[in-house]
């Protein structure tokens, strides 16, 4: 065997490859921020109106001040085992320079798999159909079209800033475009400003700024839709012809109120070695939960093409 590193050795060397994956067309972990937790359940805050509610805590000084209920709701979250394993045979271990360098390699394919996994899940729980009612709008049928003469992105997009505030208290400060939106969007910008301001094509910072929200993401990741064993067909994991508005807070805990999280109990990275054929399986788990805590911190603009 070319791989001779004991178990501990393998969590420790490639669990890191595994929790610091990353990859830019998956988004899902910034649209619902991660906290990090021991249990695998809890309770995380909600949007409620209490939150914003004014309490008279005044005493006449001599007395212990009552205590205070901060109004806040609260969700209960059980967190989940997403299990994946990956086989490395001994041959395909052999052409790596060092042992644990394969474990790595599997590592990161298992952790891509895993990604996939909550961008699609959180692609469908995005859909416009998932929103209450006054937190969406069908722009083609109430407005025109963003790609249309007369089309206007952003007012359309001011209406839903106004109807998160008008529910939350605060105003969105996310903005998730799908990959056509996104071309459509970047045209209006760059015509309501010379493109000699911007230089060439307007950043994602320049984007925001000019929608007012403080993160613009566009949300371009894709998987495969086909059966094994079928021929690949790739489908945009967010659908198509949607624009996203919502708050997430700068500093996410369980204590502050957001459009959502990723509640995450850990990972873990264990080998199972096999004689026949000779190989290594990685076993890789991820705890975790994708939770969506109040609609009403987001809005969705759906159809805004023709």
């Amino acid at each position: 065997m070319s791989i001779t590193l004991n178990d501990a050795q393998i969590r420790q060397l490639i669990l890191p490859a595994f929790t610091g994956y990353s990859n830019d067309d998956y988004i899902a972990r910034k649209v619902l921020p991660v906290i990090n937790v021991n249990q695998s359940s809890g309770q995380v805050a909600v949007f409620t109106a209490d939150s914003l509610r004014l309490i008279d805590s005044a005493t006449d000084g001599n007395t212990k001040a009552a205590e205070v209920n901060a109004g806040l709701g609260w969700s209960d979250f059980d967190t989940l085992d997403h299990f994946k394993s990956y086989f490395v045979s001994d041959r395909l271990a052999k052409n790596f320079s060092a042992p644990v360098e394969a474990g790595q390699a599997a590592a990161q394919f298992v952790a891509e798999s895993l990604l996939v996994e909550e961008e699609r899940a959180l692609g469908l729980a995005m859909a416009n159909g998932n929103f209450a009612a006054g937190h969406k709008a069908d722009i083609v049928a109430t407005s025109t079209a963003w790609d249309a003469a007369g089309g206007d992105p952003a007012d359309d997009i001011n209406t839903g800033l106004a109807a998160v505030r008008t529910a939350t208290g605060k105003y969105p400060n996310t903005m998730i475009v799908t990959p056509d939106v996104h071309l459509v969007v970047m045209d209006f910008v760059r015509n309501a400003h010379s493109l000699a301001q911007y230089g060439g094509l307007p950043t994602s910072e320049q984007m925001a700024a000019f929608f007012g929200v403080d993160t613009y993401m566009v949300a371009s990741a894709i998987y495969d839709s086909s059966v094994e064993g079928q021929a690949a067909s790739l489908a945009n994991a967010w659908g198509t012809e949607n624009c996203w508005l919502i708050y997430t807070p700068k500093d996410p805990s369980s204590f502050s109120p957001s459009f959502g999280y990723t509640i995450d109990a850990g990972s873990s990275i264990d080998t199972d070695i096999s004689k026949n054929p000779p190989g290594v399986n990685y076993l890789i788990h991820a705890d975790y939960q994708s939770k969506i805590l109040s609609y009403s911190a987001g809005y969705v603009c759906y159809n805004v093409l023709t």
